[in-house]
């Protein structure tokens, strides 16, 4: 059940596994407990990745830790939807 509900906006966010492994995403939710976003990636369920929801090219990002709660496949983008909570 959910906690917090999101607000229905689109921004820009970095959601990276590694140091090494980041992605730029668009984001279609946020709330105080988490974020959805759509990804070519597929990520998987209880993975833990770090997101930066204040993202700027060129400026300094702060990542917080967060946990892929749900992940859907939607076929006709080629992309996947996936909800992170924040841990």
């Amino acid at each position: 059940m959910r906690r917090h509900f999101g607000t229905r906006l689109t921004f820009t966010a970095c959601v990276r596994l590694s140091a090494t492994s980041e992605e730029i995403v668009e984001c279609e939710n946020g709330s105080k407990g988490g974020l959805c976003f759509h990804s070519r990636k597929r990520y998987e369920a209880n993975a833990f990745i770090e997101a930066s929801f204040l993202y700027y090219p060129g400026q300094p990002s702060v990542f917080v830790r967060a946990r892929v709660v749900r992940v859907e496949e939607l076929p006709r983008l080629n992309l996947f939807r996936c909800g992170v909570s924040y841990s």
